[in-house]
């Protein structure tokens, strides 16, 4: 019989304080901060991000939280799902590499949304934060690959549960109410990762958006009494059972309070499905070590493991956004560019030139599972050129993972070129320093003032 994980769950936010964090635990949680603010006011100018936004505007409800990067308000959970779906649009968010969840594009606009509402203090949304990234991640563990294989979109679904924990931990819930809101989360939590079947699909950052808004959701009505079931992760008709036919169960609560995973999150240097970077990296490699021009190679072949290759099938992108979830694309895109790192505005000036598209129709991806884990993020490519002959190299890793790390200059000279654009060098710097002393901010409504004029001070500029 397993254990009550879901109580315990919720006793360990409801207990966690900001006393237990090491300074480098501390440290991470601020860089992550940093990056998924940076996704989110990027996204915010990003197609489904604004279709989200003009449908909740349209709404003419209560101006409670920021609308990252565009001057609106709205209700906090409406709030933190358009923040969710910005944080996700760009392709450039944190990830779990084995527990197979993008943390920050949940938890960041959870934790932004929610500490505003409350006008709680910066330590209060780290620990918040920082319990929510263990929860999501630990969670991610133990349902994967099974969870994935039965085409669950991870994000959305563990999202739901630690959207809910950071909401309650701020709102100052107890465990008894938690318990209950996991309970509500965890019956609605839902995303399916049917847009890799359909490149014209907006769905994915969606997930992500609604991730956010399943778990603050339900929080709020559990605050206001309603009971949800208080074994909904390991009950017999509960979320373990339904979403997985294997569960690591000793992985929810090994080392919990003393091993911080979120130290395992990784930051990703390129606008592109994170099992695609290895690729660009190596590409990168073999493009700057041998000088291929374009013309002169016949065909590439990615050989990569079976979920990376299920996950960036596709050759022919409709759009931008399905670009850079193509391994064949991005390939294409790192061989002709020779840049070392592919942002997103890298994507929207390919898009306009047809010779990377037709470039990506020679880039062939292969399964090869002998030598790379179904889930691995290693990646050979081999090019092969007109002459007869070839070029191969490979890498177990891309840049960004804990074993190969982003420094922190480049965390935030990537956070600088994410928001810049957005709200200008001013602003970007004053978000920076705030959110480098996040844990003396007194009222975090300060730092979401200045993420929500971003969209009207850029097209003010333009005038």
């Amino acid at each position: 019989m397993s254990k009550p994980y879901t109580r315990l769950l919720a006793d360990f936010i409801a207990g966690l304080d900001f006393s237990a964090f090491p300074e480098e635990v501390l440290a991470q949680a601020k860089l992550l901060v940093l990056d998924s603010i940076g996704n989110q006011l990027s996204g915010s100018r990003e197609p489904a991000a604004r279709i989200v936004t003009d449908w909740i505007a349209a709404l003419d409800a209560r101006q409670d939280c920021t609308i990252v990067g565009t001057g609106l308000r709205a209700p906090m959970t409406f709030a933190g799902f358009a923040n969710g779906v910005m944080g996700h649009s760009v392709e450039m968010d944190d990830a779990h590499r084995d527990g197979l969840v993008k943390c920050g594009t949940v938890i960041t606009p959870a934790s932004i949304t929610c500490s505003e509402a409350e006008g709680c203090d910066g330590k209060r949304f780290l620990t918040a934060m920082i319990g929510g990234y263990e929860l999501m991640i630990r969670l991610g563990l133990a349902v994967n690959p099974g969870h994935r294989n039965r085409s669950h979109h991870s994000t959305a679904t563990v999202g739901s549960f630690a959207s809910a924990s950071v909401a309650a931990k701020i709102l100052g819930l107890n465990a008894d109410t938690l318990t209950d809101a996991f309970g509500v989360a965890g019956t609605q939590a839902q995303g399916l990762s049917a847009f890799l079947d359909d490149p014209h699909s907006m769905t994915k950052p969606f997930n992500a958006g609604k991730g956010v808004m399943t778990g603050l959701f339900s929080v709020e009505l559990a605050a206001k009494g309603l009971k949800g079931p208080n074994n909904i992760l390991e009950g017999e008709e509960g979320f373990f059972h339904a979403e997985c036919e294997e569960v690591d169960f000793d992985v929810i609560d090994s080392g919990l309070g003393t091993t911080w995973r979120i130290m395992e999150e990784g930051f990703k240097p390129h606008a592109a499905c994170r099992y695609s970077h290895t690729a660009i990296d190596v590409s990168h490699q073999l493009a700057i070590n041998h000088d291929l021009p374009g013309d002169a190679v016949e065909r590439v072949v990615v050989r990569m493991s079976p979920l990376a290759v299920r996950q960036t099938k596709h050759k022919n992108p409709p759009h931008v956004i399905s670009a850079e979830g193509s391994t064949s694309y991005v390939v294409a895109l790192a061989l002709l560019s020779k840049k070392p790192h592919l942002v997103h505005e890298d994507f929207v000036v390919a898009w306009e030139d047809p010779s990377v598209l037709e470039f990506a129709q020679r880039v062939d991806l292969e399964a090869d599972e002998r030598r790379f884990d179904y889930m691995g993020r290693g990646t050979e490519v081999e090019v092969f050129l007109k002459d007869g002959s070839s070029v191969v190299a490979e890498a177990a890793l891309p840049k960004g993972e804990p074993e190969n790390p982003m420094s922190e200059d480049e965390i935030r000279a990537k956070f600088e070129s994410l928001a810049g654009p957005i709200v200008g060098s001013a602003d970007t710097a004053e978000i920076s320093a705030m959110v480098t002393d996040l844990d003396a901010l007194e009222d975090c409504r300060e730092l979401a003032a200045l993420l929500g004029v971003g969209q009207t001070k850029a097209q003010n500029a333009a005038e």
